[in-house]
């Protein structure tokens, strides 16, 4: 159902469903008053935008470097009977940004294949000689912290 409020219509149906946080408060207000209430909020995002895309920059710029995959990730891959040829010393080639599904992904093309690597940056281990590895210990923690609280959620 679609009420009209001046010159603008809301579908009631969002609203209710969009904010069934503040239903006991809005339930005392005359339904007029629930229109006033600002209902639409961006969802909370798992990366800072801002560091994730500047630590994106700083990355593509450092292409190509190695990185080590994570055992955990070794395991899945032979589950789905695919191999690293060394799993210690991948080069990653491209880097691009995934949302909050995989954040800052790294591209491992290894030569001679058509094939490449997508994973996200959380499953990779950068060397410290590396000279944004503290960047990017930090956003890897970051993530990770974030993905536990929104699971408990």
């Amino acid at each position: 159902m679609t009420v009209r409020i001046g010159a603008s219509s809301v579908n009631v149906g969002e609203v209710i469903l969009c904010d069934v946080s503040r239903m006991a408060l809005l339930s005392h207000f005359l339904p007029c008053a629930i229109f006033e209430v600002n209902v639409i909020r961006e969802a909370p995002t798992i990366d800072n935008q801002e560091k994730a895309g500047r630590l994106l920059t700083a990355l593509k710029a450092a292409v190509p470097f190695e990185v080590e995959v994570l055992p955990a990730v070794l395991q899945h891959l032979q589950t789905e009977n695919r191999t690293i040829t060394n799993p210690t010393r991948q080069v990653v080639s491209d880097l691009s940004y995934a949302g909050d599904e995989g954040g800052i992904v790294c591209h491992i093309a290894p030569d001679g294949k058509r094939e490449a690597l997508i994973m996200s940056l959380t499953h990779v281990r950068v060397p410290r000689t590396n000279p944004l590895a503290a960047s990017i210990i930090d956003y890897q923690k970051h993530r990770i912290k974030k993905l536990k609280k929104q699971r408990r959620a």
